[in-house]
């Protein structure tokens, strides 16, 4: 029985993780495409694979937003080609009283990049960062958690399917 269910709990595993590899994200910005981009999933906006093309794009949204934001985004190409990882990226900032969002691609956190922290740090009284946060799964970037709960949905209906099929052999 211990045996079954660690199998299940392997498998289960390995199927999660099997979809690492090249994370798939949401590119737009709200100074692109106010509508779309607020809610990428409701109007069908394509997931896109991440890698240097995408980063290139992430840190041209965040021009769009403010200059400044430029340095803050930019990322040494020589790091993709050391198979770094890369995430999704939502970003939710406010520039005067108008709220920008950027979907986008980025470096996985590491010791020495943490986007996030740079656009906290990179604050002042016009330029602030409301919200930010990186995630490594497709379409993680979205506006809603659905994506979270279908998973865990899907996740835990596999396993209880698999472990009572065990059984009942």
């Amino acid at each position: 029985m211990y045996f079954v269910l660690t199998k299940c709990a392997f498998l289960l595993f390995m199927f999660i993780k099997s979809g690492e590899s090249t994370v798939k994200c949401y590119l737009c910005s709200t100074k692109d495409n106010e509508t779309m981009c607020k809610n990428p999933e409701t109007y069908n906006l394509p997931l896109r694979k991440c890698d240097s093309d995408a980063l290139d794009n992430t840190k041209h949204f965040a021009h769009r937003i403010d200059p400044s934001y430029e340095k803050i985004f930019e990322v040494d190409s020589s790091d993709i080609s050391k198979n770094l990882d890369l995430d999704c990226l939502k970003v939710v900032t406010k520039t005067g009283n108008k709220e920008h969002i950027i979907r986008g691609c980025q470096l996985a956190e590491q010791s020495s990049l943490d986007i996030c922290a740079r656009m906290k740090k990179a604050d002042n009284s016009f330029l602030k960062k409301v919200h930010c946060s990186r995630c490594n799964k497709d379409g993680c970037n979205t506006a809603s958690a659905r994506y979270k709960t279908n998973l865990f949905l899907m996740s835990t209906t596999i396993f209880v399917s698999v472990a009572y099929a065990t059984l009942k052999f």
